[in-house]
């Protein structure tokens, strides 16, 4: 055979087992995009409040690779499973204000640079109060209830503007404060979560006792 002919054939040869290992990466490389493709996160529940867990998931990152994931200003770092799954629990943050906002949430796999994020809504606390009666005589004792405050934090009670008592919201809820009224007329009651910042206002009426 022509010594130029051979030349080709070589070239030709080389050039084909080339192709054959670039494809046969570029095949494993789409492969894996494929695979790996379309990570997402997911939220235990997208509509918190201040003081609960929620549990960010997260799928289809690489296998076993570290991933930080950031709930506001939290961090954490963890580790994903064969699959590319992995978790992280946050302790929803108190908002100033009304209690109201959004909590940011991101999670970046260090290995695979891939990252999703999603916002979870942060609802403010609406809490109620109730007298044992919204008509009473002097001296007479009103006893309130309350709840939708957060989870054990302390509530101030004003009367007329002044602080007249504390009680703790055990489970974001509390009865039994029981409060002496004194003159006649019209009394205001407000509730503020000293945590939360929630608060309500409620009035009494307290009657002239027409037999005195």
């Amino acid at each position: 055979m022509h010594k130029k002919a051979k030349k080709i054939i070589a070239l030709v040869t080389l050039t084909a087992a080339f192709l054959f290992v670039a494809v046969g990466l570029n095949s494993a490389t789409s492969s894996a995009a494929v695979y790996y493709g379309g990570n997402y996160i997911l939220a235990s529940s997208y509509y918190v409040t201040p003081g609960q867990d929620v549990t960010i998931t997260g799928h289809r990152f690489y296998p076993n690779e570290k991933v930080t994931v950031s709930a506001g200003s939290m961090s954490k770092q963890v580790t994903a499973d064969g699959s590319g799954a992995f978790s992280a629990t946050f302790k929803v943050p108190y908002v100033p204000g009304d209690g109201q906002g959004n909590l940011e949430v991101r999670a970046s796999g260090d290995m695979s640079r891939m990252e999703k994020s999603m916002n979870v809504v942060i609802a403010g606390f609406y809490p109620e109060i109730a007298p044992s009666s919204y008509f009473i005589y002097p001296h007479e004792t009103v006893t309130w209830s309350g709840s939708g405050f957060a989870p054990g934090e302390a509530v101030k009670v004003y009367k007329n503007g002044a602080m007249i008592a504390s009680v703790i919201a055990n489970g974001g809820s509390f009865s039994g404060v029981s409060i002496s009224t004194h003159s006649v007329g019209t009394e205001n009651y407000s509730f503020v979560g000293q945590t939360s910042g929630a608060r309500i206002s409620r009035s009494i009426t307290v009657g002239d006792p027409w037999w005195d």
